[in-house]
């Protein structure tokens, strides 16, 4: 499993240096990824990986218990020092990763110190949506280069569940303004909404993943 990205501040403690970032926020995808569905081999393992609590399971497996995550980044701007951080949860299937996902996550990222973004698998997406163009591998690490992302958990339940968030030890989820529905129609958010846990960023408009499959689409006729 790849290691966590630690913003410059803890890893300037460990005696290692942070890794570049361009002007386009992307950096070297050296932060953990955290796998949903990972089994573990025995009950030992689940109880001594850190947190010692199980993984939420999205329908399409169990998971496995994750290591407690410490809190490395430092406050974001507007955001008091003294006081207890802030942890924000974004999730989404990140498909041909553009500036309208990188917007999202920026201003997840203002509203917190430490930003945990899920990423649907292959096969989550393909059950409530249809097939991604990008292979699950391939989406967890573009999101794990953006600059503004903390920690990544891979394979993450297309519908935002209350459990998830209390694993991770989230306050609150945030999304655009449309809405997200699952295979069924229903509103993939209102378990989160109901519980007060939910709050809105802007959507970046004219920018989605269909459009740019449309004109690739068209480019080849």
């Amino acid at each position: 499993m790849p290691a966590k990205k630690k913003r410059e501040n803890s890893t300037a403690a460990a005696g290692g240096g942070a890794a570049p970032a361009d002007d386009a926020g992307v950096q070297s995808p050296t932060k953990k990824l955290h796998t949903e569905n990972t089994k573990t081999d025995s009950k030992d393992s689940k109880s001594t990986n850190g947190s010692g609590s199980a993984a939420a399971g999205s329908g399409s497996g169990a998971g496995a218990a994750k290591p407690a995550v410490p809190f490395a980044t430092p406050p974001s701007p507007g955001l008091k020092a003294n006081r207890k951080p802030i942890r924000v949860w974004i999730d989404g299937c990140f498909d041909l990763l553009h500036w309208g996902h990188s917007n999202a996550i920026r201003q997840a990222k203002e509203l917190c110190d430490y930003l945990v973004v899920g990423v649907h698998s292959d096969a989550e997406i393909l059950r409530h949506k249809g097939p991604p163009v990008m292979t699950e591998k391939e989406r967890y690490r573009a999101v794990a280069a953006c600059k503004w992302v903390d920690e990544v958990v891979e394979n993450a339940p297309y519908v935002t569940q209350l459990k998830t968030l209390d694993e991770y030890n989230i306050d609150f989820c945030v999304h655009g303004e449309d809405v997200s529905t699952d295979e069924n129609g229903r509103d993939c958010y209102h378990e989160v909404k109901q519980a007060g846990r939910y709050k809105t960023i802007k959507r970046s408009e004219s920018v989605s993943t269909t459009d740019i499959v449309g004109r690739m689409i068209l480019m080849v006729r």
